[in-house]
């Protein structure tokens, strides 16, 4: 998993966090919106991550079998970003994406 997607992962959780014990609403506010923004920024970021991740695969060697564990990984990222896609292209994408690592 890209370490990048990763990151943002721990700062959605992080965020969460920071919603939960906040003492003033403010405070509750700022972290639920950020959140937002970057959930609305995920779903591209993932795709771009699996787009990459599969161009390299496939540059590397034709004759590579895909490894179980990475296939897994991307297809959770994937699930994920399905979740929080906001358009149409994007939900197309992710189909397209999880077809080929299917």
């Amino acid at each position: 998993m890209s370490v990048k997607i990763e990151t943002y992962f721990k700062a959605l959780d992080t965020l969460k966090k920071a919603a939960l014990t906040a003492e003033f609403d403010i405070q509750i506010a700022q972290a639920l919106n950020q959140r937002d923004i970057l959930l609305l920024t995920m779903p591209k970021l993932i795709i771009r991550n699996v787009q990459m991740t599969i161009l390299a695969l496939q540059l590397d060697d034709l004759n590579i079998k895909p490894d179980p564990v990475l296939t897994v990984k991307l297809l959770k990222q994937l699930n994920h970003a399905e979740n929080y896609a906001s358009t149409q292209d994007q939900r197309q994408k992710i189909a397209s994406l999880q077809s080929i690592l299917r």
